[in-house]
């Protein structure tokens, strides 16, 4: 395959845009926008004129000397094609990346695998999905008894709103929430405005809201509906209000049925998290990340 290395700015965003909307592994992480807003800089590999492409997110590079990471907010960055890649044209790319990036870590797309051999230190991660094929009473069915039972308990406490919070209500919402467990520093806070922004511009992202009877916010999360599903990118929920998280995982799947098959909870490695996730009957999927250092490989 004939490839090219470019930076973003060289990129057609048009055929890219159209190969990533098109092909069997398209995830929305990699689209132009995406990781314009989740990234402070990127290039990219293209095979072929666009029948193949790998991006490469930039964490940090030195007089030519490149570290390139998947970032926080995208789960998979793999390369991509209008077919999916056999294990040899998928070496074939991995190995295209030039030699100027010292470390890498990629994370490659669900399906997607290479032996260990190689120069690339394999870790397996964990994604989680329901399906949302089934009719409202089946799914609610196939929920663990112990959710059932509180969805059931709290149905009537909340109320579901769509894009009455703005991003930056979001975000003080989440980081006034979750300040003990996550610190989200002020370049994560600017790279999810953004990308809550460009999104919502594109009619694909947007903000699900639960309120109590007073109008108070219980819990919030912002989502991304791409690809026959909808991804679960970013939430939070006050402690105190009990069983709001899951009433608001709930109504977005059922608000979101008639529009995909899929709900993406984009997995966890927290055992924790993964046990909360699979009370909604979310099926267990695994991708590789791969990593690699030129002074240590």
């Amino acid at each position: 395959m004939k490839c090219v290395h470019l930076h973003s700015s060289q990129i057609d965003k048009s055929s890219w845009n159209e190969l990533v909307l098109n092909a069997p592994q398209g995830r929305p992480y990699h689209f132009a926008w995406y990781l314009d807003a989740m990234t402070t800089d990127w290039n990219a590999l293209i095979f072929d004129d666009y029948k193949v492409i790998l991006p490469l997110p930039i964490r940090f590079q030195f007089l030519g000397i490149k570290n390139s990471q998947t970032p926080s907010g995208i789960q998979q960055l793999g390369p991509l094609s209008n077919s999916p890649l056999s294990p040899v044209e998928l070496s074939e790319v991995l190995q295209s990346i030039p030699r100027q990036y010292w470390k890498i870590g990629i994370r490659l797309n669900e399906g997607q695998f290479i032996e260990s051999s190689g120069k690339f230190r394999i870790e397996k991660k964990v994604n989680q999905l329901t399906c949302l094929k089934d009719k409202a009473e089946d799914l609610l069915a196939s929920f663990h008894k112990s959710n059932r039972k509180r969805l059931n308990k709290t149905q009537e406490l909340y109320t579901l709103e769509l894009n009455t919070q703005s991003p930056l209500e979001l975000i003080a919402f989440y980081k006034k929430q979750l300040k003990d467990k996550f610190n989200l520093n002020r370049r994560m806070q600017f790279r999810y405005e953004r990308l809550i922004r460009v999104s919502q511009e594109k009619n694909v992202g947007f903000i699900n809201t639960l309120r109590d009877s007073s109008g108070q916010i219980v819990a919030s999360g912002f989502f991304i509906r791409s690809h026959n599903r909808v991804y679960n990118l970013f939430g939070a929920s006050r402690h105190e209000a009990t069983g709001s998280m899951n009433q608001l995982i709930y109504q977005t799947m059922l608000q979101q049925r008639p529009q995909v098959d899929y709900f993406d909870f984009e997995g966890s490695n927290i055992p924790g998290v993964q046990k909360f996730f699979s009370q909604f009957n979310a099926s267990m999927h695994n991708y590789y990340e791969l990593h690699y250092n030129l002074f240590k490989n």
